[in-house]
């Protein structure tokens, strides 16, 4: 934990602890609660009134902002963290601070430091997994099961978790959305079985894309977030079109997963195809 005097500037999506009133040191046991505490990236602590509060990782979709103060503020904030930056030792200066947060899963989720004496940490609400683009921008991905679903069906689906339909960008991004169908989000062992239980598929999801023009690899995507002519589309063995319905009827993608099986993207009928098992979304870090 960095502790330093500052202050959050956007309260969204803080909880309150009260420390135990026995307790001597209120400020230490309030920073205590979130070191102890996986999902806490944050505890702030005010001298006068006493108030404790953090902030989770998983709470929010909304970015956490901090200000570094001065003593006389009598305001604290402690930041959890698994480096200080490059030398890794204790800075002169707060502005020489390089924050990172590590997730449960072991990912790696850095501060940014917006200006001096300011930093911002954006991260994933729960069950979203956090992916950077190409473009540098961050989204959240999810999964979500949607039985014999048109399109139309798989918007709506979305838009229950505030979320959009999105395209794939990466080959990483791809696989982890394979495992996350097979597994269901856990691996678990059948009594009796030395290897862990998959489910065989396969499944079929919605994702972005929509064929544009001749060109099986050309696709546009309403999400706002997927880049055209991404390196899923044109790794070999992953993308599969109909090469007969090029100009014959509006095209859109859909993921495959299957076990023991690469994951594959194939294209179906934007209008008729009803037989996905659910849908990718995501949202937009901003």
């Amino acid at each position: 934990m960095v502790k330093m005097y500052g202050k959050v500037t956007d309260a969204r999506g803080a909880f309150d602890y009260s420390p135990p009133e026995e307790d001597e040191d209120q400020m230490k046991s309030c920073i205590n609660y979130c070191y102890e505490s996986q999902d806490c990236i944050l505890a702030s602590f005010d001298m006068a009134s006493g108030k404790c509060q953090y902030y989770n990782y998983t709470s929010s979709s909304s970015p956490v902002t901090v200000k570094n103060l001065t003593e006389d503020s009598g305001l604290y904030i402690a930041i959890k963290t698994t480096s200080l930056g490059e030398a890794d030792t204790c800075p002169v200066t707060s502005d020489e601070i390089g924050l990172t947060y590590q997730t449960p899963d072991k990912k790696d989720l850095p501060w940014n430091q917006v200006e001096s004496g300011v930093w911002e940490f954006s991260g994933c609400k729960s069950l979203y997994q956090r992916f950077t683009r190409s473009s540098g921008s961050s989204l959240c991905l999810i999964t979500a099961k949607a039985y014999e679903a048109t399109r139309e069906v798989a918007k709506k689906k979305c838009e229950f978790f505030d979320s959009v339909v999105t395209g794939v960008e990466s080959m990483e991004e791809a696989e982890w959305i394979s495992n996350k169908i097979l597994y269901g989000g856990y691996r678990s062992y059948a009594a009796g079985q030395e290897s862990e239980y998959v489910e065989p598929g396969p499944f079929y999801y919605w994702i972005d894309g929509e064929r544009v023009g001749g060109g099986v690899t050309n696709y546009i995507y309403a999400d706002g977030m997927t880049k055209e002519g991404n390196e899923v589309l044109t790794t070999s063995g992953v993308f599969s079109a109909d090469e007969n319905e090029v100009e014959n009827v509006p095209r859109c993608l859909i993921l495959v997963a299957t076990r023991n099986a690469t994951v594959k993207i194939i294209d179906v009928s934007c209008d008729t195809y009803n037989s996905a098992q659910g849908v990718v979304c995501a949202y937009k870090l901003e």
